[in-house]
């Protein structure tokens, strides 16, 4: 696998919901994408709001690539492993990373037993799979890089050269240019930079400004 592979996975292009009837237990499951906690959050809140009253919300997801993976599952009342654990497995099988899949039930007054309700579970996870399209995405961080005019190409052919994106560039008194770079290849990016005299500083956002030189 190449750095460049290394910051792409694959994900589901969209929500989709699937249902299943066991012994007249309704299952609802919910897949989607998320990102972060926060969009965690979101797919479960959305989730209750749209199944109100129901007996169990159940769910696993996972986000984040490499070292920074999270991953979580949850049985929601149901007997322990009988349903977040499956769920969650199913998912890390898939070769699919940034998603949850929620999974509503309704009891319809039988018992499944731990066995039946892995089944339940299982199953509902995977018609989601089924019916799921999936995409490729690439991860890149942000850098606003400062640099006199006369250095501009020199940003430009490196951005090109490390498959960087430029998403917008600003004319003062300098030049300020907005860059979404790779995590596999920022290292080198930065190094390069300071190869370059005419870069005043890199601005890493939420972190430290790194001064390199500086002009009048």
């Amino acid at each position: 696998m190449s750095r460049f592979e290394d910051d792409q996975y694959k994900t589901i292009a969209k929500p989709v919901t699937t249902k299943l009837t066991v012994k007249k237990s309704r299952f609802i499951g919910v897949m989607r994408s998320v990102d972060s906690m926060e969009s965690v959050k979101f797919a479960l809140s959305a989730t209750q709001r749209a199944y109100p009253s129901a007996s169990h919300y159940c769910y696993g997801y996972q986000f984040g690539l490499g070292k920074k993976l999270r991953s979580y599952a949850t049985d929601d009342g149901e007997p322990t492993n009988s349903a977040g654990k499956p769920i969650l497995s199913i998912l890390k099988a898939s070769g699919l990373s940034n998603l949850i899949c929620l999974i509503t039930r309704y009891y319809g007054g039988v018992n499944l037993g731990v066995g039946g309700l892995i089944r339940a579970y299982s199953q509902c996870t995977k018609q989601c799979l089924d019916l799921a399209e999936t995409i490729t995405q690439t991860c890149y961080q942000q850098l606003v890089i400062t640099v006199v005019y006369d250095k501009i190409d020199h940003i430009y052919r490196l951005s090109r050269k490390m498959k960087a994106i430029i998403s917008d560039v600003v004319y003062g008194q300098n030049v300020v240019i907005q860059i979404k770079v790779r995590p596999s290849v920022k290292p080198q990016f930065t190094d390069q930079l300071m190869g370059i005299s005419g870069v005043i500083s890199v601005d890493i956002p939420s972190k430290n400004k790194i001064s390199f030189r500086e002009y009048a």
